[in-house]
């Protein structure tokens, strides 16, 4: 018996209204890591700017994520030797007291760490001795 293109073999097409065909395409993306900085801990009106480096290409930089959410670039700087990014200081200030997740994301990876933002609210270094949030 002959199949539908005249050999032997039969093909079959199929349409599936509002369903996505998936590839077996594996996962590409790159593990990206920090290599300094990382697990850090800022403390609030204490600190000054915060660096973090990661191993992938600056070339292939794209952005920074705090938390989920892509961080303005206005808010640090980044430049070559891996990729470095340095926070402002007043950005750092800005964030809430606690534990935050940052990705580095490339073009083809991210790399991923916490930061620590810790800080004493009183009006003066004085009374902060020791009440550290």
């Amino acid at each position: 018996m002959q199949g539908n293109d005249g050999t032997d073999d039969w093909y079959y097409s199929v349409a599936v209204k509002g369903s996505t065909v998936s590839t077996d395409t594996p996962d590409t993306s790159i593990d990206y890591k920090i290599i300094e900085g990382a697990d850090g801990t800022h403390i609030i009106n204490e600190d000054g700017s915060y660096t973090i480096r990661a191993n992938g290409d600056f070339d292939k930089f794209v952005n920074v994520e705090i938390d989920g959410k892509v961080v303005d670039s206005g808010n640090y700087t980044a430049k070559s030797g891996s990729t470095i990014i340095t926070f402002k200081a007043e950005y750092m200030n800005s964030l809430y007291v606690g534990k935050h997740t940052v990705r580095v994301n490339f073009t083809d990876g991210s790399a991923d760490t916490t930061q620590n933002i810790t800080g004493c609210f009183a009006t003066s270094q004085d009374n902060c001795s020791g009440r550290f949030f």
